[in-house]
Order: structure tokens, then C-alpha cells, then sequence
């Protein structure tokens, strides 16, 4: 076995440690808030005391914490590195699993941005708790803007009612569906956008094409958008500049081949 075949197995060992009881990670966290002995730490966590000793045993043993004369523990500057490397890493892996959902919501060959620049990215999943959390968190970030560029493939009311608040206020709207959503566009339920169709403000295409995933653009942040039989059920958020050039390119073709739907309509 080679010096970085070693180097991996000692990294490997030491994550596997770490990750495999989450009592150590409580405790690094704990401490390095404040300094507490190991009887204030069992009712803070709430596990036994034969517990808390033995990680608090294993974890001065690596040198992650130290204890004063009177045995009250600490984190050291390397515990310090420790926890925020986890951190770091447990992000990386909660935006990982965001990606996986989104990817699992569209086809392989449709989708040509580069994982890699989303590493950072903030997802929000539905779960069975949860199910209309990526939409609350869309609508919001949507509402919250002075206007914004949206592409879906599939139409939500919440997306009138956004759209016609921005309208009001006198905010630049860009919107991109399909033909098939042109009826949902156009009804008495979305009156603002009918009328709002030859001002300066609204600006709507349809796409012949299948849109496989949704956009929004608001400022310079990207969002995301995988849908499951027409339901949101993932949105990722980025304001990584490279993902919004992607954006811009990407949208440069949609926009291009969609038609506007005023004079469609005339």
C-alpha cells in the first residue's frame, strides 16, 4: 500500500469515528459553544453518563478536546477545524441529495449544466412531511423580487397571483411555458396577465418543446425547478455567477424558439 493509499485509509478511519456516533458530534458542538463537565453534558444531551465519558475519553484522546484542572472540557483549535470541516462536508452532502432528487426529476440528456457548479447550491426536497415546502420556498423567493424571468413547464396558481402582485407594482415580468399550459394562462382566473399582455411589463412565450425543468431568475440568483407529474418537488438556488451565464445561454435558445403569445392570440 502506497503514502496516499495510507494517507486515505487514516482519513477514512477518522470520518468513520466521527460519523458513527452522533453523540461526538453533539459533544464537539457543545463544547466548543462553552466549556462544561462531563455531569452538566450528560443532562445536556441526555444520554448516559458512561456514554458522554467514554466519547469525551476517545475524543481528548485524538486531541479534538482538552480539559481544564477541574475537568471541564473544551474544544481545541483542532477540534475547532474538525467540526467546521463537518459542517462544510454535511452541507456538501445535503445539497448532494437536493441534486440527486432534481436529477431524478429530469432526463439525463436534457440537462447540460455542469453538477459541479451546483455544489453549493441550497436545495429544498418534498418529503412526506413536508410536501409543499420547495413551492412555499419558490413563491416566496418569487414574491420577494422587483420583478423576475420564469420558465415552467407546468403552471401553479401561486404563479398568478405572484405574477399579478409584480404587475401592480409596475415590475418587469418575463414568462416562458408550453402550448399546453396556454389555457391556464388565459382564464378568468389570470386576468392580470391577459391584460397586462401588450404592456411593457409582461413579456410571455410558449415553447412547442417539452420544457424538462423549470427557471427562475430573480436579480442574479438562479433557481431550479424539478417537477413529478407536475408537481414541484424540488427547487435549487444558486447565485454562483457561472450558473447564471449557464442560465443565460440556456434561455437564449428557449426564448428563441418559443412564440409570443400575443400574437398568438390576436
Amino acid at each position: 500500500m502506497g503514502t496516499n493509499e495510507y494517507a486515505q485509509s487514516d482519513t477514512v478511519e477518522t470520518l468513520q469515528f466521527l460519523v458513527g456516533s452522533e453523540v461526538r458530534i453533539r459533544l464537539l458542538a457543545t463544547l466548543n459553544e462553552r466549556r462544561e463537565d462531563a455531569r452538566t453534558l450528560v443532562d445536556r444531551l441526555d444520554v448516559p453518563h458512561s456514554t458522554v465519558q467514554r466519547n469525551l475519553n476517545k475524543l481528548e484522546e485524538r486531541g479534538w478536546i482538552a480539559a481544564t484542572v477541574n475537568r471541564r472540557y473544551y474544544t481545541t483549535p483542532v477540534g475547532e477545524m474538525v467540526l467546521d470541516s463537518l459542517d462544510g462536508l454535511l452541507g456538501t452532502v445535503q445539497s448532494m441529495d437536493g441534486l440527486a432528487a432534481f436529477v431524478d426529476c429530469v432526463p439525463f440528456d436534457d440537462f447540460e449544466i455542469d453538477l459541479d457548479l451546483l455544489a453549493d447550491a441550497e436545495c429544498v426536497v418534498a418529503d412526506t412531511d413536508t410536501p409543499a415546502a420547495p413551492l412555499n420556498e419558490f413563491v416566496e423567493l418569487l414574491a420577494g423580487s422587483a420583478g423576475f424571468t420564469l420558465v415552467t413547464p407546468h403552471w401553479n396558481p401561486a404563479y398568478s397571483d405572484v405574477i399579478e402582485r409584480q404587475l401592480d407594482a409596475g415590475n418587469e415580468v418575463r414568462l416562458i411555458t408550453t402550448e399546453s399550459q396556454r389555457s391556464l394562462l388565459t382564464g378568468s382566473g389570470v386576468a392580470a396577465i391577459e391584460e397586462s399582455l401588450d404592456s411593457d411589463c409582461l413579456t410571455v412565450r410558449l415553447s412547442e418543446e417539452k420544457l424538462p425543468f423549470g427557471i427562475a431568475i430573480v436579480d442574479r440568483q438562479v433557481a431550479l425547478v424539478g417537477y413529478r407529474d407536475g408537481a414541484l418537488r424540488v427547487l435549487v438556488e444558486s447565485d454562483d455567477p457561472a450558473v447564471a451565464e449557464w442560465t443565460d445561454r440556456y434561455l437564449n435558445g428557449i426564448e428563441a424558439a418559443a412564440k409570443p403569445l400575443r400574437k398568438q392570440i390576436q
